[in-house]
């Protein structure tokens, strides 16, 4: 691997000279992606209007290889088939939101990367989907470069519960989305749900709303999940899996 790595240092320091770029690396020389280079935020966070208006939640994703962005890089966000049917996925799928390449058995979400190897999803939907509670398949969502795992997360949502207050993991079987009769929102159940950790700052993954992830609820944590609770944001739903 020390041999690859130099030599591909050698060829593209010399290509960035002969094409008097000084000592910039093309992207087409990053590198395949790495798992432990690359940064995947730690939930995979969506919202019933796909978090579009002010671009309030997205879910950025930077595919880096031993040398920097991976330029064009395919990347994939895959919800397996059980945490599929677990969320509520807004339908139609609003404005501006990105509309799945997928939507059975499994849910998929694909873009290439920019020039800094960065993707950024919008993902319109709702229910928060998190361990112990999931029980399914091996991972709830799966993100991919180019066909290699960089990663395996977790979903929350401002619209975490149903208007009972119900995760859609809650009950035996799993009592599945927050999707009542065709409709979901950010109601005053979820209000519940979210206010003594948006207030405590004590943690729970399905508040954990915005970056820096773990340990403690923050104010971004809070100020993403009151915009929602205040403005009521909904969507017409199907359940899971069409």
């Amino acid at each position: 691997m020390e041999r690859v790595f130099g030599v591909t240092v050698i060829v593209a320091s010399t290509l960035a000279l002969l094409t008097g770029t000084g000592s910039a690396i093309p992207p087409a020389f990053a590198g395949p992606p790495g798992p432990y280079l690359s940064v995947v935020p730690n939930f995979i966070t969506i919202a019933p209007d796909g978090g579009v208006p002010g671009d309030i939640i997205s879910i950025s994703i930077q595919v880096l290889g031993p040398l920097g962005g991976v330029d064009g890089a395919f990347v994939t966000i895959e919800f397996s088939e059980d945490a599929t049917a677990l969320i509520a996925w807004s339908d139609p799928v609003p404005g501006g939101a990105d509309v799945p390449v997928q939507t059975c058995p499994t849910r998929v979400y694909a873009k290439a990367a920019n020039t800094s190897g960065t993707a950024v999803f919008h993902i319109a939907g709702g229910g928060c989907v998190v361990e112990p509670a999931y029980a399914g398949n091996l991972y709830i969502c799966e993100i991919k470069a180019d066909d290699v795992i960089l990663a395996q997360r977790e979903v929350n949502s401002p619209d975490v519960v149903n208007g009972d207050g119900d995760l859609p993991t809650d009950g035996t079987p799993p009592l599945g989305p927050v999707c009542n009769a065709g409709l979901m929102s950010v109601s005053l159940a979820d209000a519940v749900f979210h206010s003594p950790f948006f207030k405590s700052g004590n943690y729970e993954k399905c508040s954990d709303l915005s970056g820096p992830y773990g340990g403690t609820i923050e104010l971004g944590d809070a100020t993403v999940g009151t915009a929602y609770i205040k403005a009521g944001t909904g969507a017409s739903c199907s359940a899971g899996c069409p």
